[in-house]
């Protein structure tokens, strides 16, 4: 009775192995959210940048897309960029433009990115937003 309640433990073992195996992520490169700025502050709204590096996977375009939250005001923000990877394994930079209404240089900032295509990563990041210099 005990040999074939192992030899059911190991069968099931081995028959989950596979399904766990194909449920990992797909994650391929690395991108990293360095810093924001304030680009442009004027009445009723600021530019911002975002800005960031990477580590491609493979040759070809890279989509960022950016939400950023200023967690002092409240206020949200969305942006993208697009830039491309010329080899697998290269490290670029990367910026996204973001316009807001009421984000202020010194303020503390939740941003959160996403990368497509040769690199396929999100992060997250808080930090405080800087004045551009």
């Amino acid at each position: 009775m005990l040999s074939r309640m192992a030899m059911l433990a190991a069968v099931l073992v081995f028959a989950l192995l596979p399904a766990s195996a194909s449920a990992q992520s797909s994650q391929t490169g690395t991108i990293s959210v360095v810093a924001a700025e304030v680009v442009f502050d004027f009445v009723g709204g600021e530019n911002l940048d975002v800005i960031g590096s990477g580590k491609c996977d493979a040759q070809g375009v890279v989509n960022i897309s950016v939400r950023l939250t200023d967690l002092e005001t409240g206020v949200t923000g969305v942006g993208s960029s697009q830039t491309s990877c010329r080899f697998p394994g290269e490290s670029i930079r990367w910026n996204a433009f973001v316009f807001t209404f009421g984000a202020r240089g010194g303020d503390r900032v939740f941003i959160q990115a996403t990368a497509t295509g040769a690199i396929n990563d999100t992060d997250d990041k808080i930090t405080t937003l800087h004045w551009q210099t």
